[in-house]
């Protein structure tokens, strides 16, 4: 059975009906490993154009970032897939929203800070959510990741752009 979904995912890797058939049977057949490499194996099937994004690629990254954090308990392979649908998916704010969360539940401080700084460059237009980012970038290398030198080079990119901003 999980040879057929396989083939049938292999075939069309947009099919979110085999998908989930084959997560309820990884599911009640405590299968987890072998249904994770059959999506690897489709995902790394999907086509990707250097520098271009791919939604279906970016959701299948995002999808083994989810069971390896979630089912396999292996927080370097989430990170991995995490890092995966960054590349693929940065201008999309709904996938920042989430990599941004399973990055901090990770506790993977400057992948977080990659996200952000791809949130301020979609925000490059709203001037107090970058100001807001760059102060949430700010943060993190000075509290997580003692950074102080980064923190305040981030701090003074700020006044730069901000000089009534005194926080």
């Amino acid at each position: 059975t999980l040879e057929c979904l396989s083939a049938a995912l292999l075939t069309d890797p947009s099919c979110e009906t085999v998908k989930q058939v084959l997560l309820e049977i990884a599911d009640s057949a405590n299968c987890w490993e072998r249904v994770v490499a059959i999506l690897e194996n489709v995902a790394s099937s999907i086509a990707v154009e250097e520098g271009e994004e791919n939604l279906l690629a970016t959701q299948y990254a995002i999808d083994l970032s989810v069971l390896w954090e979630n089912q396999l308990a292996n927080p370097e392979k989430a990170i991995e897939y995490g890092r995966r649908a960054l590349s693929l998916g940065s201008n999309n704010p709904e996938v920042l929203e989430f990599l941004q969360e399973s990055f901090q539940r990770l506790e993977s401080w400057d992948n977080v800070i990659d996200v952000l700084k791809a949130k301020r460059d979609l925000a490059v237009d709203d001037e107090a959510a970058v100001l807001e980012l760059n102060m949430q970038i700010a943060s993190i290398q000075e509290n997580f990741l003692q950074k102080n030198d980064d923190a305040i080079n981030t701090l003074l990119e700020i006044l730069d752009v901000h000089p009534d901003n005194q926080e």
